[in-house]
């Protein structure tokens, strides 16, 4: 649903009124309804340590490494 002008301002007017972290749930819960499956979703840096193991991405990064940088 397309919204106009004056709804997106009156949004983002009441988004700046909401404090930083309240700001940042906001915007976290939004790139979360909004992500596509295997895009990567951007996350507050303080957040990455209280999401680690929810992602996992395969492969082995040791033996990727071997790989390019060995032989």
């Amino acid at each position: 649903m397309a919204r106009n002008p004056e709804e997106l301002k009156r949004l983002a007017e009441e988004l700046a009124t909401l404090t930083p972290q309240e700001r940042a749930r906001v915007l976290t819960l939004v790139a979360g309804r909004t992500s596509t499956p295997g895009v990567p979703v951007a996350v507050p840096w303080e957040k990455l340590h209280a999401i680690k193991g929810f992602v996992s991405l395969g492969g082995n990064a040791v033996k990727d490494c071997e790989r390019l940088y060995d032989g």
